[in-house]
Parts: structure tokens; sequence; C-alpha cells
């Protein structure tokens, strides 16, 4: 230990939670692509502190949730101005770090998040034309969302499946 009683372990933590914090997505008159820029240069920060942590401590979850979460916020403005790109990165972030590390003890937030991704994930294939994929997406997303309690996002992520389905002529599923 230094004189200060902190471990460098303890250092390092402090340091990449600094680095961490500074994760804010405000898209008021920003530039969409520097912002994602920005956020997506934080992934390593990220992975470092998942990994001071180990798998399955619910603080790496948390910061899984929350990195995916802001990467989720600002894929949807990016949906919202075509820059499909900048949201098949983001989004792709945000289910890479939402498959490799979750805790029991914020299972529920996130299984909210993996949903919302799989939904925009549809929504951003639904805009491409790849319509199977999108489905596909839309219909995780459907199904996790099943087994949580309702809220309002559930009734879009039916309604993006139904028009997923509807311009695949599968009306009757619809």
């Amino acid at each position: 230990m230094s004189g200060s009683g902190r471990t460098p372990e303890m250092s390092k933590r402090a340091e990449l939670s600094s680095t961490l914090s500074g994760i804010r997505v405000d898209m008021g008159g920003r530039d969409l692509k520097a912002e994602a820029t920005k956020l997506l240069s934080f992934s390593s920060a990220v992975q470092q502190q998942m990994d001071l942590f180990g798998d399955g401590h619910p603080q790496g979850g948390k910061i899984a949730v929350s990195y995916a979460q802001a990467c989720n916020a600002l894929a949807k403005e990016s949906l919202t101005q075509s820059m499909l790109r900048t949201a098949r990165a983001l989004l792709a972030q945000a289910m890479h770090y939402l498959r490799t590390n979750h805790s029991l003890l914020i299972f529920g937030e996130h299984q909210r998040v993996l949903a919302e991704t799989h939904n925009n994930m549809g929504c951003l294939e639904n805009k491409r034309g790849n319509l199977e994929p999108a489905l596909k997406h839309l219909l995780a997303a459907v199904e996790i969302e099943s087994e949580l309690e309702w809220e309002v996002g559930h009734a879009a992520t039916l309604l993006n499946t139904c028009s997923t389905m509807s311009l695949l002529d599968t009306h009757a599923d619809a």
C-alpha cells in the first residue's frame, strides 16, 4: 500500500472510474459522428474497468449496462439522422458488452437494455432494407421483454415487430 492507504489496484480503479464518468451523452446541437467516435473510444477503458472487477462482479455488470445505455441513446439519435454506419458501430459495442458481462444482481436492468439494443438493431436493419435480420432482432426483444414487467418501451417494440412483419407480407402473424 502507498502512503495514502490505497493499493495500486484501487488507484487504477479510481482513475478508470474518473475516465468513465466522462461518458455522458448530450445530443443537443452536437456532432453525432464526433460524439460516437468519442464514446466508442471509451471501449478499452470500459473493458479495463470490467477486467479489474472480474467476471460476474456486480460493478462490472453496472459498467457494461451503463456503457450499453450510452451507446443505445446515441445510436437512436444516429438512426433518426440516417447515420446508419454510426448507429451500427454503437449498437455492436452495446451488444458486445451486454453479451460478455452481467451480474445477477442487475439482471433486470441488463435484460431491459439488451431488449432495447435488439429493438434498435431491428430498426437499423429495417432501415437498411434487411427485413429478415430486422425481424430476428425484434422477436428477440419481444421475447426478452415478455419476461420483464410491462414498460412503455414494450409497445414500441411490438409496433416495430408488427410493422416489419407487415413489410414481409406476414400480416396474419403481425
